[in-house]
C-alpha cells in the first residue's frame, strides 16, 4: 500500500527547567505531512517506510524537519474501519534559523540526528482499495545546533502531529 497525509504539529511546551534542554519555546503550530509505502504481513501487522516534513514558527525564526523512518503498525482489522497503533526509528534532517537579538548570536544551522516516532490512527474504508486516513503521530527527536557565536546546544523538536489523508491498496 501507499499513503500519504497532511495535517499541523504542534511543538513540545513542557517546561525547559523540568527537563533541562532547551525547547521550541514560543513556537506556534505548523505544517505537517508524511508520505510512504507499506506492506501487510499479516491482518494485524504491517511494515512501512516514510519520509515526512514537520515545521514550527515564532515570528520570522523557524524550525523544521524531514524524518526518514522505517516502522510497523499494530492493527485491529475490519472491513470498515481499522484503528492501529505504531512507531518506528529514523534518520531526521533538522533545521533551524533563528533571527540575533540582544545577548543572542542567532542560529542558521542544520543537523542530521537520530528520532523516532509513535502513532494512533484509524483508517475508514471507502471502497476495498482506498481508505480515508486519521493520525495522530508523535515526533521525537533532539538535534545540536549551533550558534553564529559557536555555541553549540541540544534542541527537543519533538511534538505532536494531527494529520488525515488517504491509505491506497494495491
Amino acid at each position: 500500500y501507499m499513503f500519504g497525509n497532511i495535517g499541523i504539529f504542534e511543538p513540545n511546551d513542557y517546561s525547559d527547567y523540568y527537563y533541562q534542554t532547551n525547547i521550541l519555546s514560543g513556537y506556534s503550530s505548523g505544517l505537517s505531512g508524511n508520505v510512504g509505502f507499506g506492506s501487510r504481513l499479516s491482518p494485524f501487522a504491517a511494515v512501512e517506510g516514510t519520509v515526512g516534513y514537520f515545521s514550527a514558527e515564532r515570528g520570522s525564526d523557524k524550525a523544521s524537519a524531514v524524518p526518514v523512518t522505517i516502522g510497523g503498525r499494530l492493527i485491529l482489522p475490519h472491513p470498515v474501519f481499522e484503528p492501529y497503533i505504531g512507531g518506528g526509528l529514523g534518520i531526521y534532517f533538522a533545521r533551524l534559523e533563528e533571527q540575533p537579538f540582544p545577548g543572542y548570536s542567532g542560529t542558521d544551522d542544520s543537523d542530521t540526528t537520530i528520532g523516532g516516532y509513535f502513532s494512533l490512527g484509524v483508517d475508514f474504508w471507502l471502497n476495498p482499495r482506498t481508505a480515508l486516513n486519521l493520525e495522530g503521530r508523535y515526533q521525537g527527536t533532539t538535534p545540536t545546533f549551533t550558534t553564529k557565536a559557536g555555541n553549540s546546544f541540544d534542541l527537543d523538536m519533538g511534538g505532536w502531529e494531527l494529520n488525515v489523508g488517504i491509505r491506497i491498496n494495491f
